[in-house]
């Protein structure tokens, strides 16, 4: 139906990426490309995971060419609650699928609920703690996270002409 797809997937501490790699091959099959969104992926950053695995992922999604939107401030809250030590911070790497060319963004997934009592929807408080995540500190990382919370959103959303030039919406 030419819709976008929102999948939620591997939002876990075990280092698991057979449901992703299998959406990854369905997306390929199908031709969902960018219409589809793949949310959370902490699984990526679990312990024990294998690093040639998530590598292999992450090339598959950038051929696929999806959109991976990290949920910092979620899932830095939520995973690694079970660990004894050390505990991680949780959230996708983002910097392999930007590296890839994978189109990335970061979202407020909960608004004082049970899975984050401190969520507000304020998107630049998401940008400085994704930015704290990521450990982006110089110029050119924050312009990365900026276009993540702008453009690639956009582009994420399927949103065309999107901007501040003249004509843009």
């Amino acid at each position: 139906y030419s819709l976008p797809i929102d999948v939620h997937v591997i939002e876990t501490d075990v280092p698991l990426l057979t449901p992703f790699d299998y959406f990854l091959d369905r997306a390929l099959e199908y031709g969902f490309g960018e219409r589809i969104t793949f949310g959370h992926l902490t699984a990526l950053d679990a312990p024990g995971i294998d690093q040639d695995a998530v590598a292999a992922v992450v090339e598959k999604a950038a051929q696929a060419q999806v959109n991976v939107t990290s949920l910092c401030s979620c899932n830095m809250y939520l995973m690694g609650r079970k660990a004894n030590h050390p505990r991680r911070v949780g959230i996708t790497r983002l910097d392999l699928f930007n590296d890839a060319g994978v189109n990335t963004s970061f979202a407020s997934d909960n608004i004082r609920d049970a899975w984050r009592p401190y969520g507000n929807a304020d998107m630049l408080q998401e940008a400085l703690i994704c930015a704290h995540c990521m450990q982006a500190g110089l110029p050119e990382e924050l312009e990365t996270v900026f276009k993540m919370g702008t453009f690639n959103a956009a582009r994420n959303a399927l949103l065309e002409d999107y901007g501040t030039s003249s004509g843009c919406k």
